[in-house]
């Protein structure tokens, strides 16, 4: 998982720093809908390729084995070119065979020279579509274009519109640092006062870290201290949803970290070791333990 870890964390990162640019950051911040707008795009875009008329590209065998479809007479084929003689009622005729396919030759007439030699024509092709028997020769006709139309290639614009769609819907979910989950050791709460930092929001920003410090004693509820600011108590409402244990990834290194959710805000706080992070969710988790048995109270907050 370290290895897939890597390359989400660069892309969080870079769309971090996409974001306090101007044009570009209005976009991520519309992303959902820019995405839906390059959704149609693309679907748009595919549309008109499949519609587009095009030579279907074929082999020797396929047309001496009769599976060129009856609705399809512009073809795209390849082979060794010769001849080039002058026809009486004007253009020019040719031979083109297949060195891998024995017994099988096409005649190609061109209202303009060919280049001759190993090559690839399209153009009408005149038959016969009846699938030859084994061992007997089989001898086709196809018209030449002037010019040589090759088959389409891939819908790049559609593919690249949805990739583009992708990447932005993508970057509405990600942030840097990186948060990712991490079973915390079997740590018990104990008297401890901890310097921590605070992230504000569900996706973490490298930029809005706040000093803060915690303080946390056996049998009372976590308790946040922001700046010189009086201590508010940090409750969370669930035992199994309130608190996640992990780590916020950056490009440098990891810190351990917390997740603490509640209905109205959403707090990431990163620690400076794993043993004070699992010390804090123990305290969390029993004192959510013993809130969840009591009548909730009605100022109840996660943090203030």
């Amino acid at each position: 998982m370290t290895v897939f870890r890597v390359p989400l964390v660069a892309y969080g990162y870079v769309v971090e720093r996409l974001r306090h640019v101007p044009i570009v950051g209005s976009v991520l911040r519309r992303g959902s809908l820019v995405a839906a707008l390059l959704v149609v795009g693309a679907i748009l875009a595919f549309m008109l390729w499949a519609a587009t008329v095009a030579p279907q590209r074929v082999g020797m065998a396929d047309l001496i084995s009769g599976k060129l479809s009856t609705m399809q007479s512009w073809i795209a084929i390849s082979g060794d070119l010769s001849g080039g003689d002058a026809r009486t009622t004007g253009g020019y005729r040719y031979v083109l065979v297949d060195p891998a396919v024995p017994n099988a030759t096409m005649n190609v007439y061109s209202d303009v020279q060919l280049p001759l030699g190993a090559t690839t024509i399209s153009g009408t092709f005149g038959g016969p579509r009846e699938p030859a028997p084994v061992g007997y020769r089989w001898i086709g006709t196809l018209h030449a274009d002037p010019v040589f139309v090759p088959e389409p290639g891939p819908p790049w614009a559609s593919i690249v519109m949805l990739s583009g769609a992708a990447l932005l819907v993508g970057a509405g979910r990600v942030s840097y640092p990186m948060f990712f989950s991490q079973a915390p050791a079997g740590q018990t709460a104990r008297r401890a006062k901890i310097a921590v930092m605070i992230r504000r929001g569900p996706l973490p920003e490298a930029g809005d870290a706040t000093p803060a410090e915690l303080l946390v004693d056996v049998g009372a509820p976590v308790e946040l201290r922001i700046g010189s600011g009086e201590a508010q108590q940090l409750r969370i409402h669930s035992v199994h949803t309130g608190a996640e244990a992990g780590e916020l990834r950056l490009l440098s290194g990891a810190e351990p970290a917390l997740r603490v959710r509640h209905a109205t805000d959403d707090l990431t706080i990163s620690f400076k070791t794993q043993e004070e992070r699992d010390t804090v969710y123990a305290a969390l988790i029993a004192d959510a333990q013993v809130w969840s048995r009591e009548p909730a109270p009605s100022n109840l907050q996660a943090a203030t």
